[in-house]
């Protein structure tokens, strides 16, 4: 099981994040492996610069470390109890096993994540899978199923023609309609349409129907061969979020702080807290999803297209259940099964970990993902349950108990992530993260890579770059 990826370089194509109208670059080492990203400018400092930071998530907080090694003052405001926003280990009383409530995965082409992970000494293990089937109750064996020859060589011509388009004519060709009715237009059949919509909305958070082809396009276009399901932090995700904590000090991390009022004036800014707190300061950094940025009263007020675009953007229907079993009955530990049951894609999210017992996860987008939040914890371990009864048999027994966290109900982002539906890519991004005054945005919503801890770094990283 491996430690440390072994990189190669990687052309980054639409995936060269560009903030605030400046390209980007950067070039770190990974064990020796030259890795490159899209070039960012650096400032020589930003000392004397007091810096409110809202937000401790993975923007956030990569935001400040970022802006204090530049010599910034920074505060970090957090609304939640726990830092980390969307990246949420758990870990059952009295078990040395985690799993994962929220972000789960390392990319192999996660240059950021994964230089920080070797920056505070956090091995990643293999996260990889093979995925079995289940279908109108079948369920078959990786190896058993596969989508028609034909479709896949036509699926590799459409990718191979993608790639050679210009990224100005991709916004043109691409943007302007769904996945679902792309690949239906491209000539796939009813039977491959159907595991495609299956599968390929686990990487988005909803319907393929709901998600513009330019998005899907570049996901698989420029993703590892895994689709970046490659690795894991060892002992957790949140690992991460706790050694970046350690080091920006955690005295300069407000948590329970939520922010009422941001109000600027005179070329300051005065970040007014839901409790009373007040911090003046010179600029801003809101790290936070797009609800939370609306529910802020912004004087002076956003720009209306910029509020407005902000409302547009939804985020995908996610719940991740977790059940834990006596003993590990699938055997595999790249054990995974898609399924068109309500518990959608069930994977072994303990593999490498000691021990006899184990734990599942069921990973549900959309509707799905809402009929499994209705459940209580005794019918959400048999939903599960029961999606496992044709490979397994009756494995009810063996069940213990199981934790469950839907996105969809979060109080500060109601949803996993950002989804861009048909033309919203290239129409409100941008918009969405227009500076505001002395204030800069970042977060996932913001980035290349959607829906992965690697889009939070990048973002955060090239706001604090952007102040400095």
């Amino acid at each position: 099981m491996p430690t440390w990826p072994n990189q190669t370089k990687i052309a980054m194509n639409r995936r060269q994040f560009i903030y605030a109208g400046g390209t980007a670059a950067l070039s770190v080492s990974a064990l020796g492996a030259t890795i490159e990203a899209a070039p960012i400018a650096h400032p020589t400092s930003a000392k004397g610069l007091k810096v409110v930071v809202i937000g401790a998530g993975l923007a956030g907080l990569s935001a400040t470390l970022r802006l204090q090694s530049l010599g910034a003052e920074v505060t970090v405001l957090e609304a939640r109890a726990r830092l980390g926003g969307r990246v949420f280990t758990f870990q059952p009383a009295g078990q040395s096993l985690t799993s994962e409530l929220g972000a789960e995965w390392v990319g192999k082409s996660h240059t950021r994540l994964i230089a920080l992970c070797k920056e505070f000494g956090l091995p990643l293990e293999d996260h990889t899978y093979q995925t079995h089937l289940l279908l109108s109750g079948k369920f078959q064996r990786q190896g058993e199923w596969n989508y028609d020859p034909a479709w896949q060589d036509r699926f590799q011509t459409l990718i191979s023609t993608y790639s050679a388009t210009g990224d100005r004519q991709k916004a043109t060709q691409y943007d302007h309609t769904d996945w679902w009715r792309y690949l239906r237009n491209a000539g796939i059949s009813e039977q491959d349409l159907e595991i495609r919509d299956l599968l390929d909305s686990t990487d988005f958070g909803e319907s393929t129907r709901q998600v513009s082809a330019l998005t899907a396009m570049s996901e698989y276009a420029e993703s590892s061969a895994n689709n970046e399901m490659d690795y894991h932090i060892a002992g957790g995700n949140s690992r991460l979020i706790e050694a970046m904590a350690d080091r920006i000090g955690r005295a300069n991390i407000r948590q329970q702080h939520p922010v009422a009022k941001v109000e600027q004036t005179g070329g300051k800014v005065t970040v007014h807290c839901q409790n009373g707190l007040q911090i003046g300061c010179d600029k801003v950094i809101c790290a936070i999803p797009t609800f939370s940025v609306l529910q802020i009263d912004w004087q002076p007020a956003l720009k209306p297209e910029q509020g407005e675009a902000l409302n547009r953007l939804q985020y995908g229907r996610i719940i991740k259940t977790t059940v834990r079993f006596k003993e590990r009955f699938w055997a595999e530990e790249t054990f995974a099964v898609a399924t068109d049951e309500a518990p959608h894609f069930i994977f072994h999210n303990t593999q490498g970990q000691n021990g006899p017992s184990g734990m599942l996860t069921s990973y549900a987008v959309g509707d799905r993902a809402y009929l499994m939040a209705k459940k209580n914890p005794a019918q959400k371990i048999q939903a599960v349950v029961e999606s496992l009864r044709p490979a397994f048999g009756d494995v009810s027994q063996l069940a213990q108990d199981a934790v469950a966290y839907y996105w969809g109900n979060d109080p500060y982002s109601h949803g996993a992530y950002a989804i861009y539906d048909v033309g919203e890519w290239s129409s409100i991004r941008e918009t969405i993260g227009q500076k505001h005054r002395n204030v800069l945005f970042a977060g996932e919503h913001l980035a290349d890579w959607q829906g992965f801890m690697e889009g939070a770094i990048e973002t955060g990283e090239a706001a604090a770059e952007a102040l400095g």
